[in-house]
């Protein structure tokens, strides 16, 4: 037997919709950072500071803009935090370059030395790097008696 909540017509499902309360955005909470997106000004910053490394000031002239726009772009947090994940993906490529550049040595190098000091390397990056040896050195009179009786 169905309950009496169940029962009840279809017209009043409107009644209970507008009495509801309405969703609300999502509030941030104020130790969020705000999102915010590079616009198309601070990508152009972004772009010749990465192409050509200059300095603000090189950048502000290169680019036709006041040394103090370009100085406030570079130190907007979210300007920071591109640069920075580009400077990320450069090194990460760069490492590769590196290791391919380092394993050639190793296999192909003119000297002996330039392959032992390569492999050497590889070995070290690859955590086989061999303990540093430290001397250990106890100073002043040690004296050992032993009673066996």
């Amino acid at each position: 037997m169905p309950s009496s909540e169940n029962s009840e017509p279809a017209a009043n499902a409107s009644t209970d919709i507008a009495e509801q309360p309405r969703s609300r955005p999502k509030l941030r909470r104020r130790d969020e950072p705000k999102q915010l997106t590079v616009t198309p000004t601070q990508r152009r910053v972004i772009d010749h500071i990465e192409k050509t490394g200059d300095t603000v000031s090189a950048a502000a002239r290169a680019l036709n803009m006041p040394r103090s726009s370009v100085s406030r772009i570079v130190n907007l947090p979210h300007v920071m935090a591109e640069m920075q994940l580009r400077i990320n993906q450069r090194i990460r490529h760069g490492s590769l370059v590196a290791i391919d550049t380092v394993s050639r040595l190793a296999q192909s190098g003119k000297s002996e030395y330039v392959k032992l000091q390569a492999a050497q390397d590889l070995l070290d990056r690859a955590g086989f790097k061999p303990p540093d040896q430290k001397l250990h050195r106890i100073e002043g009179d040690l004296s050992i008696h032993i009673d066996l009786s």
